[in-house]
């Protein structure tokens, strides 16, 4: 049996009593009473909160903070509450009104005292923390690390002559921390890295049978000295799992880094509004085309128009000249997204192939006010790809005075800074625990309605959703398989039904090289069509999307996504056929003089361990298959991201579950990928088509639109009648936000929110 001492960890605003949030005499206030400062375990205390006050709306909750890890959220200003715990605890209150604001009051100190008990042999031990910020009012700031200590706790023995308190009795400690962190000992030291609620659990263990355990608390404050400001009518605050790895345009390939990016720069065109087929002028005041002739007629020569109104966050005016030099930067410093770029308008470039100063100035050059950039070959889809964040343009004056652009090198100043053009600047970032950014007052369009954007890093799905409910967060990510959590709260809207870019399928390699994988069947197992064909056949696409995915997917007929141009919804798609897959094993040889049905076959699929949507793929897949007959075997094998990578590129697997994300809104970034001779799917599926790889790069190049749709349209034919890809799902967008949030609009090719376009009333 155990002794529990537990620490409630509480943030609190350092701003005073109450936070103020709003203007004047619209500002509410938060403020609340206890019944009782002092009581005993099991005691009831009243709290009313009738003082608070929203002069101009009406509050909409009472987000209730009892300090001993209970927190409760109210309509009404009164509730009770009963403390277990005996110790001394920290109270606090926060409350939202239908205005989007929010307030923050001061805490109230409650001590809980123990129940007494005589000494004896049986009588409970007793537990005691002490602490190395006892001095400083057990207050602590994020990162900063705290001694906890339970020498003090005891345990009563008998010593020959009467019972005495004895530390040595204690037989064990054990403490959590409330952020998943764990320590045993008799002290610990930990530290939090995010401002947020936290149970500290010390358990102090005694030899015995009966009354082995006891209970004491201890709140700490923990204060940062660069709080967060809360939710109110000019802030808008977003809860989610990740942060950025890099904010440099030339380097950044991850999402989180790519929202920063699309809001402190910007691209010459982008997308307009939630299309991602339709481009609009922004660094630019042009979207180039062969119609007014700044596309040449051969499809090699953009012409970009610049903008002469546009002020850096500097306050130095744009120029083509920053222009020329943002777009040579990437083509030097050659990082991961370099490729999107340096594939057009490098001559014979390669992944991993240095680029000349020469080979930069030589595609992309200043006349005038224009900036001139010339292709190795027509590619239609151009203009796409100077809206990707990689051709963000920077100020080149801002780079040269922080350590400018080395070959091969990445800036580590552009890392954590900005030098954009776009609505927000970057602030502030606290690693590992929020990004700032403030509204840019001089954009060139107009200021944002948001004044300041945070974007906290919280690891724990239950938090995000607590600073949701409570409008701590105007926004939080939320997985789809936690879509009930939000289902029904009318101070939430959610956006669900719109498709993202992203494809999930399953590839089937056609030449198996051997490795230390058991992969249970012959090379070229899959090179036979109706073996293929048998597979597809056997996947339950309907049960994946609706049970696995909640119904917030599609299924997709190629690797082209929907919403994307040249998508043709007319096309087939296969679905679950047991007596079709029976069918094509009976017409698939098993090179031994008969078929896969009668012979039947041990198989492993693979998958990488960090994503259960895949595994659930890989199930279905199996209960399919071995459905067929009872001569099929279907062994799922899980490995880790880079074991997974490593055998994939090596053409190790036999069957495995994939994933593609569109990087900008063309088939061209998918189709070559999963068709042409080399394509990163392609060549781990053994994918050698001539004929189709041919299809693929005319598609790609040809400047007339509806050529295009037909090549595109014969790709996903032959691609279902030769079933190359078993395409599994579309997944759709799961957004959810505050009712209050104005604005949003889904888009599959913006890397997170826009924040520009958002504003709450």
């Amino acid at each position: 049996m155990a002794s529990l001492v537990l620490v409630a960890v509480m943030v609190v605003a350092s701003l005073g009593s109450v936070l103020l949030l709003g203007k004047g005499g619209d500002t509410p206030s938060a403020s609340f009473a206890a019944s009782k400062t002092s009581v005993s375990v099991g005691e009831t205390v009243q709290f009313d909160a009738s003082g608070s006050k929203a002069p101009s709306g009406t509050i909409l909750s009472y987000v209730w903070n009892f300090g001993d890890n209970t927190r409760v959220t109210t309509s009404g200003p009164l509730i009770d509450h009963t403390y277990s715990i005996p110790g001394a605890i920290i109270v606090g209150l926060t409350i939202t009104t239908d205005k989007g604001t929010y307030a923050t009051s001061d805490v109230v100190r409650i001590t809980v005292n123990p129940s007494t008990a005589d000494a004896a042999n049986d009588s409970a031990p007793v537990a005691s923390i002490t602490s190395s910020i006892e001095l400083a009012g057990n207050t602590l700031a994020p990162g900063a690390s705290a001694i906890f200590d339970g020498k003090n706790s005891y345990a009563y023995t008998w010593n020959g002559t009467g019972f005495e308190a004895d530390g040595a009795a204690i037989t064990g400690y054990a403490w959590t921390f409330g952020d998943g962190g764990e320590a045993s000992g008799i002290s610990a030291t930990h530290s939090w890295s995010q401002t947020d609620i936290y149970g500290v659990v010390l358990t102090v263990t005694k030899e015995g049978s009966v009354n082995t355990t006891s209970q004491s608390m201890v709140s700490v404050w923990v204060k940062s000295s660069s709080l967060l400001p809360l939710t109110r009518a000019d802030t808008f605050v977003k809860a989610t799992n990740a942060e950025p790895r890099t904010v440099d345009p030339a380097v950044c390939t991850d999402t989180a880094g790519g929202e920063i990016i699309q809001n402190a720069y910007q691209t010459l065109v982008w997308y307009d509004g939630a299309s991602a087929t339709e481009l609009r002028p922004v660094l630019a005041t042009n979207v180039p085309s062969l119609e007014d002739g700044t596309i040449s007629d051969d499809g090699l020569v953009y012409t970009y128009h610049i903008r002469t109104d546009v002020k850096f966050h500097s306050g130095n005016i744009l120029t083509p000249e920053d222009v020329e030099y943002s777009l040579e930067r990437v083509l030097l410093m050659g990082q991961a997204p370099a490729w999107i770029l340096a594939q057009f308008v490098v001559p014979d470039w390669s992944t991993g192939t240095p680029v000349t100063p020469a080979q930069a100035d030589a595609a992309i050059e200043v006349e005038g006010n224009d900036v001139i950039i010339t292709l190795v070959r027509p590619y239609p889809a151009f203009n796409y790809v100077m809206a990707t964040t990689v051709t963000s343009i920077v100020e080149k004056a801002q780079v040269e005075a922080h350590g400018g652009v080395e070959a091969g090198e990445t800036n580590a100043w552009m890392s954590r800074n900005d030098a954009g053009t776009g609505p927000f600047t970057l602030a502030e970032w606290v690693p590992n625990q929020y990004v700032r950014m403030d509204r840019f007052d001089q954009y060139w369009e107009a200021p944002a309605s948001l004044k300041h954007v945070f974007i906290k890093q919280v690891k724990d799905l239950g938090t995000r959703e607590m600073m949701l409910f409570s409008g701590d967060a105007d926004t939080a990510y939320i997985d789809r398989q936690h879509a009930s959590d939000v289902a029904g709260r009318t101070e939430l809207k959610s956006v669900v039904g719109l498709p993202s870019f992203s494809i999930n399928f399953v590839g089937l390699n056609q030449n198996i090289v051997a490795s230390d994988l058991n992969v249970g069947v012959p090379s070229d197992f899959f090179s036979d069509v109706h073996v293929r064909r048998a597979f597809a056949y056997a996947f339950d696409y309907a049960s994946f999307i609706n049970d696995y995915m909640l119904g917030t997917a599609s299924q997709p007929n190629s690797a082209i996504p929907e919403g994307m141009l040249h998508y043709n919804a007319s096309l087939p798609v296969y679905q679950l056929d047991l007596e079709k897959a029976r069918e094509e094993l009976r017409q698939a040889s098993d090179g031994k003089g008969g078929n896969y049905f009668d012979a039947g076959f041990t198989i492993s699929i693979y998958y990488n361990v960090e994503s259960p949507e895949r595994r659930a793929q890989c199930d279905l897949l199996k209960t399919g298959l071995e459905a067929i007959s009872d001569r099929i075997e279907v062994n799922v094998v899980a490995l880790s991201f880079s074991s997974y990578y490593s055998h994939l590129l090596a053409n190790h697997f036999s069957a495995f579950i994939g994933a593609w994300q569109s990087d900008y809104a063309d088939p061209d970034d998918n189709v070559l990928p999963f068709y042409h001779i080399g394509g990163t799917y392609a060549a781990a599926v053994g994918l050698d088509n001539e004929t189709l790889s041919g299809m693929a790069k005319q598609a790609s190049e040809t400047l007339d639109y509806y050529e295009r749709q037909q090549l595109y349209d014969a790709i996903a034919m032959s691609s279902y009648e030769n079933a190359y890809y078993i395409f599994t799902s579309q997944p759709d967008v799961f957004h959810v936000e505050r009712a209050w949030v104005q604005g949003y609009h889904y888009n599959p090719m913006h890397m997170g929110l826009y924040y520009y376009a958002l504003s709450k009333g």
